[in-house]
């Protein structure tokens, strides 16, 4: 009896269409989690390499580039169009006491 594989994370997972916003929209909509989020939001823009497509995040948090290099082809892309990744940390917790 011929078992079947389970499905790789890719087949598993509906396809999402990544849309990059104008630039300075994402912006302001990033400034607007940095101030609500008390401290504890760190925001990561993302763009798309204009050359070969590939999906970039700048290492620098808070700071959306003018333009960046894309790790995959190493071209660079004037970033008119961006999106960007919310990091938010917790408060420490009190382990261990009570």
């Amino acid at each position: 009896m011929e078992t079947k594989e389970p499905p790789t994370l890719e087949q598993a997972l509906p396809k999402i269409h990544i849309r990059d916003l104008p630039r300075d929209e994402v912006i302001a909509m990033a400034n607007n989690a940095i101030a609500n989020g008390k401290g504890r939001t760190k925001v990561y823009f993302k763009f798309t390499c204009q050359h070969c497509g590939q999906r970039c995040t700048f290492a620098d948090a808070d700071v959306c580039h003018a333009e960046g290099e894309c790790f995959k082809c190493g071209k660079m892309t004037e970033v008119k169009e961006a999106g960007f990744m919310l990091v938010l940390t917790m408060p420490p917790t009190k382990r261990g006491k009570q």
